[in-house]
């Protein structure tokens, strides 16, 4: 009797999940696709150059800020289909210990949902359609659009969304020409883009807590490989505290963030 009830249950479910996910479909199915030119719902960016000169290629982008991006935001963006299950397991634990919300499992590719297709308002129905879009999208389209996509209509500073207007404005160039440390910051923003991006004015002259944020991921990078020692040996510099007991800082206490600084602004003279 048990058993019978059981599978009767789990038959239910799985017809209502069924009904819910048509009653998704016929809801949503006249959306703008990705590939699509649209304005997003949240922030009114354009999805396409055609309509928004600020918008730029993946190509177009320096390889240290994407990198950089994926470290801050999904470091597993590439892997997972969607969802990072074990960051919205650590996520919600943390959440429940704190007794609020404190952290977010989102990937990139919810991260741009949200921005694309839905409202600011948090309800658990915005939160299924969010789940389902991540679903169709990851199906449909390429990893790399999904990036650029985001990238491209993404808040980093009041009144300044994509990576080209938050570029120009923090230092005067054009994504490409962004330099590692120029791109650790720009990444690092997005967690409190309101807040974060007014240091880009001091870059040179971060807080400590700043330099120590920054550094963790200099270091992941390099560990990774996915920066030369030429690189690391570069920026290290900039991010070392005055008291650091870090091996690489104590190393180059001979050389400081000035001297470096100097030499950058030497090379571009010559």
């Amino acid at each position: 009797m048990v058993k019978k009830l059981l599978i009767c249950l789990i038959f239910i479910f799985i017809l209502c999940c069924i009904g819910f996910w048509l009653f998704l479909e016929s809801q949503y199915r006249r959306e703008p696709l990705l590939s699509d030119c649209f304005q997003s719902s949240r922030h009114k960016v354009w999805t396409c150059q055609r309509k928004n000169p600020n918008y730029v290629s993946l190509a177009e982008v320096s390889s240290y800020f994407k990198d950089s991006i994926l470290l801050f935001e999904d470091d597993k963006f590439y892997k997972h289909s969607g969802f990072d299950w074990l960051e919205l397991k650590k996520s919600f634990w943390i959440n429940l210990d704190a007794g609020k919300y404190e952290r977010g499992g989102s990937t990139i590719t919810q991260q741009l949902i949200k921005n694309l297709y839905l409202s600011s308002k948090k309800k658990i129905y915005r939160k299924i359609v969010e789940a389902y879009f991540t679903y169709k999208i990851e199906k449909q389209f390429s990893k790399d659009l999904i990036l650029e996509k985001y990238i491209n209509i993404v808040h980093f500073a009041p009144r300044t969304y994509g990576i080209k207007k938050a570029s120009q404005k923090f230092f005067s160039k054009l994504p490409k020409d962004l330099s590692l440390l120029e791109s650790l910051f720009t990444a690092s923003v997005l967690s409190r883009p309101s807040v974060y991006s007014k240091q880009a004015s001091n870059l040179y002259t971060l807080t400590d807590n700043y330099k120590t944020r920054l550094r963790v991921r200099l270091k992941r990078l390099f560990e990774r490989e996915q920066i030369t020692q030429e690189d690391y040996d570069a920026t290290i510099p900039f991010l070392c505290l005055a008291s650091s007991e870090d091996p690489d800082c104590l190393q180059k206490k001979s050389k400081t963030a000035t001297d470096v600084k100097i030499e950058e602004e030497s090379k571009l003279q010559l």
